[in-house]
């Protein structure tokens, strides 16, 4: 399995600030919570180091747990004092714990995670979806989000963070994206040019896509959609399989769109229980090691 390439994304990501031009993309669904899940298949591991230099953090205080380091370079906020979660920058300053001592059920960690939720989950990097009919993973890796970590990178969705947008060629349109996250579609984009070199059969999967860049909730909560971050980007609509409207497990998407995507941190909604393929958001702690929490450091 090759590493990806990110010494030029990361200096891209340093500098990029363009102001937002061009068409907005509007994607059409997402993820949507349910009390009661499809039964995946069995958890295949496999992820891969993602190097970010393009965020410095402050000096840790001793015993730091290596995911809440992880997390505080890729998402540019520090670790508290005592090291035991974030804390992100003023104005609000919000402290994220690593381990707020709750039990919870599915829908809890959705609404209310910490930061060790995130990662209940292993997120199965480049492994293809079960052939019999189900995701390569025991939940829905990346579907639970921190929201005041996506803030803190990114801004909280809403004017100000739309004004922030850059259009960027993709294929043979051009979407709206968070410029944070140009640099990185752009590399996605290409490892598609060459895969298509090879095989002209996956243009049809990067056709009618679904959109990047829309300020929505998702559907049926009062949580922000990735969408209203301009992280993520849904594919071909008719290629796609949901899981509200498809009573199993079904994928038409290529391993090499979905190698191209992952190669480059962004997370695959098809490896969800949850299922939703044509979705992909950029998520870089699922492929850097040094996030995932181990049995030395992890005491949850």
């Amino acid at each position: 399995m090759s590493q990806p390439v990110f010494s030029a994304v990361a200096l891209a990501l340093a500098t990029v600030s363009s102001v937002c031009a061009g068409a907005v993309g509007c994607a059409r669904h997402e993820d949507v919570p349910a009390p009661t899940p499809h039964t995946p298949a069995a958890s295949v591991g496999g992820a891969r180091a993602v190097p970010s230099a393009f965020v410095q953090v402050a000096a840790l205080p001793a015993k730091t747990n290596p995911s809440l380091a992880c997390l505080a370079r890729l998402y540019g906020v520090t670790v508290t004092p005592d090291g035991a979660g974030l804390q992100t920058p003023l104005p609000t300053g919000a402290v994220i714990p690593w381990d707020d001592g709750r039990r919870k059920t599915e829908e809890e960690r959705l609404e209310t995670p910490d930061l060790h939720d995130l990662f209940l989950a292993p997120y199965p990097s480049h492994a293809m979806p079960d052939g019999n009919g189900g995701p390569t993973s025991t939940g829905d890796p990346g579907r639970i989000r921190v929201y005041a970590l996506l803030d803190a990178r990114y801004g909280a969705p809403g004017p100000a963070l739309e004004k922030k947008l850059v259009t960027v060629p993709f294929v043979d349109t051009r979407v709206r994206v968070h410029p944070l996250v140009a640099p990185v579609l752009t590399a996605v984009e290409n490892r598609l040019k060459l895969a298509i070199a090879k095989d002209q059969k996956l243009l049809k999967f990067l056709h009618n896509l679904g959109g990047t860049y829309n300020d929505r909730a998702i559907a049926g909560t009062d949580r922000k959609s990735a969408h209203a971050y301009g992280i993520a980007i849904d594919l071909s609509v008719p290629e796609s399989a949901y899981w509200r409207s498809t009573p199993r497990f079904s994928n038409r998407f290529p391993k090499e769109i979905i190698d191209a995507f992952e190669s480059e941190g962004f997370i695959w909604g098809g490896r969800w229980a949850h299922f939703d393929t044509m979705h992909f958001e950029y998520r870089p702690e699922f492929f850097d090691e040094s996030c995932t929490p181990s049995s030395r450091t992890d005491p949850h």
